[in-house]
């Protein structure tokens, strides 16, 4: 399969982008918000509900980054001053929509962001909110793994782990959460998810808020769908056909044993406060 070049995405992207403003009005806000985590399983969630014939996403691009910051090599975006109108012009017509659609859409950068919480409550206040976590040692070491494969990461495994605190400290005290460090090297910060989820409970009821384990619903896709479809409102009988894994980490290298023991006494007491907000089979002993 031929797929387009990526400035001609991108030039189709803006065009589009500019004409679907136009009727920003017209367009649906999103019902639902997949927060992430990174490397737990959302772009496959993000496939998955798309296929329920209720439920809409944006055709435009999967993941929007509206309410965070992101910085990359060519700079940093801010997307959250373009406004209400360049958010909408990502989603469906509202009259397009039939009766008992839902819209959603998925930026694994919004479960970790810290100004994400509030800058989504401002414009989605009734929104419904679903985070997908991951045993945050198996994320950890992915996520370091697709920073070496990137070339964002030249310091071997263990050493890149326990450097992080000296990378981020002058990021997170001037709260440049554009920088490439806050994207690129927070193996251990993303996966202390209780505080992650306790920024947006300032915000938003409990009830508003659906956790999931994504080895569950890799190894029960169906039963955890279903919840997802109940908790959104939409038909819980539908089945997705394709529940191919999506996003899957291509490149795998040999995981020394001082990196897990490190990693497992790290996250123990995190994943103890996490027990605690949503449950004990977050523990993942």
């Amino acid at each position: 399969m031929h797929f387009p070049p990526r400035s001609l995405v991108k030039f189709w992207r803006r065009n589009s982008l500019y004409w679907r403003r136009l009727q920003w009005q017209s367009r649906a806000l999103p019902d639902c918000i997949i927060l992430g985590a990174q490397k737990c399983g959302t772009s496959s969630l993000h496939w998955y509900l798309s296929q329920h014939p209720q439920l809409f996403t944006s055709p435009v691009r999967n993941e929007i980054h509206f309410f965070d910051v992101t910085g990359h090599a060519g700079g940093v975006k801010d997307r959250f001053p373009q406004g209400e109108s360049w958010y909408r012009a990502h989603f469906p017509l509202r009259q397009q929509l039939p009766p008992g659609a839902k819209v959603f859409e998925s930026t694994p950068m919004y479960l970790f962001h810290p100004l994400a919480p509030e800058r989504m409550h401002l414009l989605l206040p009734e929104a419904k909110l679903v985070a997908i976590l991951r045993n945050p040692v198996d994320r950890a070491i992915s996520h370091y793994q697709m920073s070496l494969s990137k070339g964002q990461e030249t310091l071997p495994m263990l050493e890149a782990l326990m450097a992080e605190e000296d990378r981020l400290a002058p990021i997170q005290a001037g709260q440049q959460y554009g920088h490439p460090s806050f994207t690129e090297h927070t193996y251990k910060s993303r996966g202390r998810y209780a505080e992650q989820l306790e920024r947006y409970l300032q915000w938003y009821s409990q009830d508003q808020l659906l956790v999931l384990r994504s080895e569950d619903l890799f190894v029960n896709p169906h039963t955890v769908l279903r919840r997802v479809f109940a908790f959104l409102g939409v038909n819980t009988e539908f089945s997705v056909p394709d529940l191919r894994i999506r996003n899957r980490s291509r490149q795998s290298i040999p995981v020394p044993p001082a990196v897990r023991s490190y990693l497992e006494g790290y996250f123990r007491p995190h994943n103890q406060l996490l027990a605690e907000l949503v449950g004990p089979e977050f523990l993942w002993q």
